[in-house]
């Protein structure tokens, strides 16, 4: 487990590494995606399809272990579990440089990565909120009330919009 290791070697920065294929919508490698960041460039289309909330928590034995930040401050004495500072490809996905914690010892590109180490009481991350009712170990940790909102978008092609996104007709989705 890694929480065990990085208990017994405090120095040690434990990084895993999910790979995921991109696809490159540009080039046709696919047809639509649904991601996070918005593209920066190409004739596509991009779409919210909904929001979602991240909050900062905490497995119960982590935080019986250690106790319970209630403070920005109070968190540079704890673990704190995040995404690889070097696997960041959006600024939307980089939310712990706000917390001043300057290190990380434990990260992954990987939500379900993050999401489990939290649950086995490895530290103190951000959590989506859709995924709490799933993980009754996890507990929400009050410092300073830390949450934030995200998008997930719906990117396709330009010339394959649909459902063809009319101004102002209803129940259409509106461009981001």
């Amino acid at each position: 487990m890694p929480a065990a290791i990085a208990d017994e070697n405090p120095g040690l920065d434990v990084q895993i590494v999910a790979l995921p294929r991109m696809f490159n919508l540009s080039r046709r490698e696919a047809d639509m995606a649904i991601g996070v960041p918005r593209p920066e460039a190409g004739r596509l289309t991009v779409q919210r399809i909904a929001g979602y909330r991240l909050h900062l928590a905490a497995g119960r034995a982590y935080l019986d272990a250690h106790g319970v930040p209630q403070t920005r401050e109070d968190l540079r004495e704890h673990r704190i579990v995040g995404y690889i500072p070097d696997k960041i490809f959006d600024r939307e996905l980089d939310y712990l440089t706000d917390l001043g914690n300057g290190r990380l010892q434990l990260a992954s590109n990987s939500v379900p990565v993050r999401l489990n180490w939290l649950r086995a009481g490895a530290g103190v991350g951000m959590a989506p909120a859709f995924a709490m009712p799933f993980a009754p170990e996890l507990v929400p940790v009050p410092a300073d009330d830390i949450a934030l909102t995200r998008s997930f978008r719906l990117i396709r092609h330009a010339d394959d919009a649909w459902p063809p996104a009319w101004p102002g007709s209803p129940g259409c989705w509106q461009p981001d």
